[in-house]
């Protein structure tokens, strides 16, 4: 299967944030696992968050991860400045304790509009947005494209659930490797977020570890044509689902649109999200490909 009709079947999944849409994308993952003679599991089998794991986790050396859940619907203006709502999203509480002290009245209603605007950013009571090509069907094509490609058995791809809520899923998969003694540290994680759009990938980690350098080498020697390549740290006001796995080998994949002198990922978590570049996930997934094949080539 070519990457534009494995694009196409994708876009009668793109709303993937109420349980009866989660559950008929799940199925189409499991005919997927199923036709590529791949194994299937749901892990955790938990009302807090389902996440589908095709390959073998014990085997594994290698784990390439995306969520599959997608967000609530939010105004544009908001959705581009995700950074400044993070903040704010600290500040705030802080400020309604002060106000609490002088004027009451005004704190009580700071941290109620605070809650509710809280509760529905984490996708309760929320209206599902539509259309979340990059966010992130573009990172489950990623894992879909690889699945195909790669005959590599020390692979597994998983696809977390609730990351919009909190990083459910991310949290509960951690958990159950090291409720099962599965060992964390012989494994590499490689999560995929918003990877559709823009020309500047970044490979970015909290911990210093050899992938993203290796990733950006390999990126480099393919000598892709309007594309750029950066190792970045972590930022706490940046979140996105490899944070979970800051005590481990890991990086987080995502791709940047510019704006003036600035680059941004842009339009997500809105109706602005309509578009991914096919050319986008070929690039990453050659990266990947090759850094997986090769992998006894790269100290870690």
């Amino acid at each position: 299967m070519i990457l534009s009709d494995l694009y196409h079947e994708l876009i009668s999944f793109l709303e993937r944030m109420h349980r009866k849409s989660k559950a008929v994308f799940r199925r189409y993952l499991k005919n997927a696992a199923e036709k590529l003679k791949l194994e299937y599991q749901i892990l955790p089998q938990s009302k807090l968050a389902k996440n589908v794991i095709i390959g073998n986790l014990d085997t594994a050396e290698y784990i390439v991860g995306a969520h599959y859940d997608t967000p609530p619907k939010i105004p544009p203006f908001i959705a581009n400045n995700i950074v400044a709502v993070n903040i704010a999203n600290i500040i705030i509480p802080l400020v309604a304790v002060v106000l609490f002290f002088f004027f009451p009245l005004i704190a009580s209603i700071v941290t109620g509009l605070y809650l509710l605007s809280l509760i529905y950013l984490l996708g309760f009571f929320s209206i599902a947005n539509k259309n979340n090509q990059n966010d992130n069907t573009s990172g489950i094509l990623v894992l879909l494209y690889l699945m195909r490609i790669l005959s590599n058995k020390k692979v597994v791809y998983v696809f977390f659930d609730n990351e919009e809520n909190g990083l459910i899923g991310t949290f509960l998969f951690l958990s159950y490797l090291r409720k099962q003694n599965i060992r964390l540290l012989k494994k590499q994680y490689l999560i995929l977020d918003c990877v559709g759009r823009g020309e500047l990938f970044r490979f970015i980690s909290f911990q210093k570890n050899n992938i993203p350098d290796n990733l950006k080498k390999i990126a480099e020697e393919f000598k892709f044509q309007n594309y750029r390549f950066e190792v970045k740290k972590g930022s706490l006001f940046e979140l996105s689902d490899h944070f979970v796995f800051f005590n481990y080998s890991h990086v987080g994949i995502m791709s940047y649109e510019q704006k003036g002198a600035k680059y941004k990922i842009k339009d997500i978590h809105c109706r602005k999200d309509r578009f991914l570049n096919l050319q986008n996930i070929k690039v990453i997934t050659e990266i990947i490909g090759k850094y997986i094949d090769e992998g006894d080539c790269y100290g870690r």
